[in-house]
């Protein structure tokens, strides 16, 4: 599995705008073929920086929608940012249950 997180700051006077359209193209995004999840997250500590998640079957899957037109809907939608988009793209080569890694690491949760 491929992980790309995009980190977004939006001026706050475009927030709003930049949030209805991020909303549209996000379900645009999940039906996308190798598309396992995508989601867009808000910061708690700073109302301007949101991060969109997309997880990817492959390297091939994430390659073709970074060149497809649903992307470039996206980096036309930065253009209200209040600075450049940080990308960065991690390989996931195993990815368990919470219980599965309790067992393995002996963890025990807070109550």
């Amino acid at each position: 599995m491929i992980t790309m997180l995009i980190k977004l700051v939006v001026d706050g006077r475009c927030r709003r705008q930049f949030l209805e359209t991020m909303r549209c193209l996000l379900g645009r995004y999940r039906v996308e073929e190798g598309c396992l999840s995508c989601r867009l997250c808000a910061d708690i500590e700073d109302a301007n920086s949101l991060l969109l998640i997309g997880d990817w079957r492959s390297v091939g899957d994430l390659s073709k929608h970074l060149h497809g037109e649903r992307f470039r809907a996206l980096l036309a939608s930065t253009e209200s940012l209040s600075s450049a988009p940080k990308y960065s793209v991690s390989t996931v080569a195993d990815r368990t249950d919470f219980e599965t890694a309790v067992e393995l690491f002996g963890w025990v949760a807070p109550r």
